[in-house]
């Protein structure tokens, strides 16, 4: 929001808080005012965004996906019973269950050993000095 755009939200809630109506005629103008001005500085902002997109395209990805109508939202899940679960708690007990299902734990205790894959003298191995 810019600053002009602020002073007239400022000017027409303190019109509200003088008159307490919102068909009073100055209150009526202060509105559309402030609500031009807004209209404004967001188009000018998207304009901004847009024109920066080729140096700063963070911003306005972050700004897009602020934006977006749907929110991404996971659920309901469907059990290997059949049962239909939408709670948060089961679903994240059956997210655990089928990734520890998935995942296996290493054997740290039976890791094999490379073969090595020079098979010269030691006094034919390259040395690095540093």
């Amino acid at each position: 929001m810019t600053y002009k755009a602020a002073k007239l939200v400022d000017r027409k809630h303190k019109l509200y808080r003088k008159y307490k109506s919102t068909s009073h005629p100055a209150y009526a103008k202060a509105t559309r005012d402030a609500q031009y001005e807004m209209r404004r500085a967001k188009r000018s902002f998207e304009k901004k965004l847009a024109k920066n997109i080729d140096v700063d395209r963070k911003s306005f990805y972050a700004y897009v996906r602020n934006r977006a109508r749907s929110k991404p939202q996971v659920g309901p899940l469907v059990s290997e019973q059949g049962e239909v679960t939408s709670e948060s708690h089961n679903m994240a007990e059956m997210f655990n269950q089928f990734f520890t299902s998935v995942y296996t734990i290493e054997d740290t205790d039976n890791i094999p050993t490379a073969e090595p894959l020079f098979r010269a003298d030691d006094d034919q191995k390259l040395l690095i000095s540093t």
